[in-house]
């Protein structure tokens, strides 16, 4: 009995071992795949990234530039919003000065032409 035990066990150690070997081949190419695969697309990011770093460099150079230009540019519209501000204050005084000066000019103006218009009614009326 022992002698049967021992060659079924055996027998079915074989079988067990056939149908390891059937499943691990498979399963073996499959990881090897899989590996290649992830190798493959590690390659293919690291070329993205070297690429995207040649081409983003000189992009974000001109974008520091194009912000550098901007950054003076809005500088100098303040400073002139600022001197318009500054102008517009300072002639409000002159033009109140002015509008002022124009009304004793325009007063001066009415008492010349009443002056003169009096003294022509007293020429020709006889007075």
């Amino acid at each position: 009995m022992y002698l049967t035990d021992s060659y079924e066990v055996s027998s079915q150690m074989a079988n067990l071992l056939a149908v390891c070997w059937i499943l691990l081949i498979p399963i073996g190419v499959l990881l090897a795949i899989i590996l290649y695969k992830i190798v493959f697309l590690l390659h293919t990011a690291l070329e993205f990234f070297t690429l995207a770093r040649f081409e983003a460099y000189p992009m974000l150079q001109d974008l520091r530039a194009t912000a550098h230009h901007v950054e003076k540019l809005s500088g100098k519209v303040v400073a002139g919003v600022e001197a318009a501000e500054q102008a517009a204050q300072a002639a409000v005084p002159v033009v109140k000065q002015g509008a002022s000066s124009v009304g004793q000019q325009v007063r001066g103006l009415v008492d010349g032409v009443g002056a003169m218009l009096g003294g022509l009614y007293r020429v020709f009326s006889g007075r």
